[in-house]
């Protein structure tokens, strides 16, 4: 096993140690108590993060499907029938805080705050508070074909959601770009914004097959979808045109503010902006997109150098 060892940060001197400790495990808490959860074997401890006393321990929290953590408590998704079971687990008692029964095609996704997202078959989102397990916002998108994977950009002020449906369009067979160290993720079929505020849809879009990098700045009001695509021409015996397609969604509206679809390959691209003149800028190759933002009530006018 591993040794598990908290430090002092003003000194750097050793306050306890913990030896045997499953290297695989997940380590989480607060200020006052540090969870040790081993998904090897579902062990579970529960120590003082002064004094490293044994607060607690358990071998019966199911930990196969651990969706988030709050504080010192895992979030659980339990795989049973036709519904599954979302439930928070106390590390002190560990008996559920709360818990929830979700049908077996729907989706859950922690966001990067304290929120759980959840996609439904009939279109339904929900978004939870993870603290509570309580509904915070309700809104209707359009029923998926399938059960629905989906993918999520946080934004300042909200969420764009983008659901993943499969290809339809069997001539064109796209492929994440060569980025190094970046997650894509593909994307298809409907893409809703959701106002994280007043728990209002702002907009439904229709994405056609791409991929979304999941490491795009938040901060800004538009989220980039690039891939590189090969489509089949007509006849069926030439030989595959190969592209690059690149599309720009403004986050607040839904609207597509630039599309190119780019015969030499994009292997990178950077987005960047300044907040003071709502300038904003994409470079990928040697192409310069700089979109305009300062215009209140007009859509971003987008330049290309």
């Amino acid at each position: 096993g591993s040794t598990l060892r908290t430090v002092s940060a003003a000194t750097g001197e050793t306050i306890w140690t913990r030896d045997r400790i499953s290297p695989e495990s997940l380590i989480f808490g607060d200020e006052l108590r540090l969870s040790v959860v081993s998904l090897r074997n579902a062990h579970c401890q529960l120590f003082d993060i002064r004094t490293g006393t044994l607060l607690a321990e358990h071998f019966d929290i199911p930990l196969n499907g651990i969706l988030a953590t709050v504080g010192t408590d895992p979030i659980v998704r339990q795989i049973r029938s036709s519904t599954h079971l979302v439930s928070r687990f106390d590390m002190r008692s560990g008996i559920p805080i709360w818990e929830y029964e979700l049908p077996g095609t729907a989706m859950v996704r922690p966001d990067n705050g304290n929120r759980l997202v959840e996609l439904h078959r009939d279109g339904q989102i929900l978004i939870r508070e993870q603290s509570t397990g309580s509904v915070i916002i309700e809104v209707q998108g359009q029923k998926q074909l399938l059960p629905g994977v989906f993918f999520i950009h946080e934004t300042p002020t909200g969420y764009v959601l983008f659901t993943a449906t499969p290809q339809r369009d069997f001539q064109s067979q796209i492929r994440p770009l060569n980025l190094q160290g970046s997650r894509q993720d593909k994307v298809e079929g409907s893409a809703y914004g959701i106002d994280g505020r007043t728990g209002r849809l702002l907009w439904t879009a229709e994405i056609e097959p791409q991929f979304f990098t999941t490491s795009q700045p938040r901060s800004l009001p538009f989220v980039v979808l690039a891939c590189q695509s090969r489509r089949q021409p007509a006849g069926g015996f030439a030989v595959p045109v190969r592209s690059f397609p690149i599309r720009v969604l403004d986050t607040r509206t839904g609207k597509t503010l630039f599309t190119a679809d780019e015969d030499s390959e994009v292997m990178s691209f950077r987005s960047e902006g300044n907040e003071e003149t709502k300038q904003a800028a994409i470079t990928y190759g040697t192409t310069i997109v700089q979109l305009d933002f300062s215009g209140a009530k007009k859509d971003p006018k987008p330049q290309q150098d």
